[in-house]
């Protein structure tokens, strides 16, 4: 199974606020909070820390339609797979608004693995110190920062992409994808590869 925390499913409306998920782990993906659920999903004001997957994200795996996080401290995470600190696969609107990424790991997409069929949105957010490492295919070590492989179009705003480092391509960003990856006053400094 998959999030070790929590996992959710179902068509309800979930709200998380003010909650911390820490030293979670689960065999399959989302080492904390897997979501797959039709109805709205919104996290504020809270912290994933130190969880692990054996699979794909490591703090938080997202596969549901609606999905807002405000506010989220997502640090110290792993993945065997994609998305060290959230790996998002939904099929409708996701949407990151001033959260801090940092110090998360995984084969690809330390910080954030994006393979999304609907569009998605990050704004004034921090992508910080996550790594892309050796994993167990031969296309590991991409996308320090951010993998983007998503089918659905992703805008990134107002964010900073900073310090994060791939073993392979793409320090702060690797981009490989049908959706159209759109960056507006982003700072991507100091990553390497």
């Amino acid at each position: 199974g998959g999030g070790g925390a929590l996992s959710m499913g179902g068509d309800g409306v979930v709200e998380i606020v003010d909650s911390t998920f820490t030293g979670n782990s689960a065999p399959g993906e989302g080492g904390a909070i897997y979501l797959d659920n039709n109805g709205s999903v919104a996290i504020t004001d809270s912290t994933v820390s130190g969880n692990e997957s054996g699979a794909g994200g490591g703090g938080i795996e997202n596969a549901a339609t609606l999905v807002t996080f405000t506010r989220l401290q997502i640090t110290g995470n792993r993945a065997t797979l994609d998305g060290g600190g959230i790996e998002s696969q939904g099929s409708g609107a996701f949407t990151i608004i001033d959260t801090t990424v940092s110090g998360n790991t995984a084969e690809n997409g330390g910080g954030f693995a994006n393979a999304a069929d609907g569009s998605t949105r990050v704004e004034r957010s921090l992508f910080w110190d996550n790594r892309a490492i050796v994993g167990l295919s031969d296309d590991a070590g991409l996308g320090g920062g951010i993998y983007s492989l998503a089918d659905g179009d992703s805008l990134i705003e107002n964010t900073t992409i900073s310090g994060n480092t791939a073993f392979r391509s793409g320090g702060g960003l690797f981009h490989d994808a049908d959706g159209e990856l759109r960056l507006t006053h982003v700072t991507i400094w100091r990553n390497s590869a």
